[in-house]
């Protein structure tokens, strides 16, 4: 698939011209003559979804036929496939539908916003100018009213699912490994309650998987195997899809930030975490029930790891406030006691001739601090001294403002 001519349209959204590429026969053959939004192609490769005038369309590539899913869609009234303006911007994703695993299924967002108010500016293009209007809803005012339906690609069947109406959100869907389950996520406009919903995609009947609440606010994030703040810090949860049981995985004073890998067959999470402090990152592994949690890379500075796919080594990509990248490979063992340690293969980069560099110009060395404010807490800041610098000497400050400079004159 080749998009051309793209077009962007807000910050993380555009159109453009699509293609596909024939590789057999070196041809070209364009889905539409219009631009269009999101092309992606069924998991089975012989389809492809994509959004045109605000309504979702199915194409068939062996037929090189295309039919629409909806037919409402209208520019600043009705949006089916695509997020509206504050989706988009506030919970930072544009495409708004997504086939099921096998690809039996759809699940697409119909945005009705034709009583958000409008918002008007002047696009300064050309000598006479152009007025922009699309639909932006103040603090308070009303967003637009959303709907999740699940379209049935054999049949053509559509359904809605179905939750708790009024004024809110549904930050995400997200498919499960069985075709026929979606979770949809619901949440209440002060957003310090969410709810995962396991929806049925043959029915739209639905029920309770999950809740969370917070007397602050409930973040919404891509980590799809339930990362989830109760207790001031993001630990890792395992959760039945019949809602019945929950278990915490990780506890601690420290932040789960990335969870690198799940290895469902010996039933291990390879997770970072900011560790020792939280300005490091840091890979551990567990098992499912939290009982056995192994720190595999070391100490200060920021360890970004990949694993390959049997989970028997990683690429550790290692940087501090004063060291440029290190790429390392490790080993991971696993002991017949079923102990964990991570055993160095080789180093693949040490930027050397950055190194060299950073010495040429005499970089001074950067360390962290930390400043009490007046209210009991703790600000992490950072110092960079000169090369030189000698503790034992005093040293003054000098400031010179626009009003020294007017006086000098």
């Amino acid at each position: 698939m080749i998009r051309k001519d793209i077009e962007r349209i807000y910050r993380r959204s555009s159109k453009a011209v699509v293609y596909l590429f024939d590789i057999a026969s070196k041809k070209l053959i364009k889905l539409e003559d219009d631009k269009v939004i999101h092309p992606t192609f069924s998991p089975d490769g012989t389809k492809i979804a994509y959004v045109k005038n605000n309504n979702l369309v199915l194409y068939d590539i062996a037929s090189k036929t295309s039919k629409p899913i909806t037919t409402d869609g209208e520019w600043n009234k009705i949006i089916n496939g695509n997020c509206d303006w504050v989706y988009e911007e506030e919970f930072e994703f544009t495409q708004a539908y997504d086939w099921s695993p096998k690809g039996n299924f759809i699940a697409y967002y119909k945005f009705d916003e034709s009583k958000v108010k409008e918002y008007q500016f002047t696009q300064f293009d050309d000598k006479y100018n152009n007025q922009y209007t699309y639909k932006y809803p103040k603090a308070g005012d009303d967003n637009s009213k959303v709907e999740i339906h699940i379209y049935d690609v054999a049949s053509g069947k559509d359904v809605k699912a179905q939750y708790e109406q009024g004024d809110i959100y549904i930050p995400r869907i997200k498919w499960t490994k069985d075709d026929k389950t979606l979770v949809v996520y619901w949440m209440n406009r002060h957003q310090d309650n969410l709810k995962l919903l396991a929806t049925n995609a043959q029915t739209g009947a639905a029920n309770l998987l999950y809740e969370e609440k917070n007397k602050y606010f409930v973040e919404i994030n891509d980590d799809w195997w339930v990362v989830l703040v109760k207790d001031g810090y993001r630990h890792l949860y395992l959760n039945s899809l019949d809602g019945k049981s929950s278990a915490q995985v990780t506890k601690g004073n420290f932040e789960i930030t990335n969870i690198e890998a799940v290895d469902e067959t010996n039933k291990r999470i390879f997770y970072t975490m900011a560790y020792p402090t939280p300005m490091d990152r840091n890979l551990f592994v567990t098992d499912f029930n939290g009982k056995k949690a192994t720190q595999l890379t070391k100490g200060n500075g920021t360890h970004r790891v990949q694993l390959n796919d049997d989970y028997t080594k990683f690429y550790d990509f290692y940087s501090d406030l004063n060291t440029p990248q290190i790429v390392t490979v490790h080993d991971i063992v696993v002991d017949k006691k079923k102990n964990f340690s991570a055993n160095l293969v080789k180093t693949v980069n040490e930027s050397a001739k950055l190194k060299e560099k950073l010495t040429e110009y005499g970089y001074g060395k950067a360390e962290f601090m930390r400043v009490p404010n007046s209210k009991g807490d703790t600000l992490n800041g950072w110092m960079l001294k000169p090369a030189n610098f000698d503790a034992t000497k005093s040293t003054r400050c000098f400031s010179v403002t626009m009003a020294d400079q007017v006086r000098n004159k």
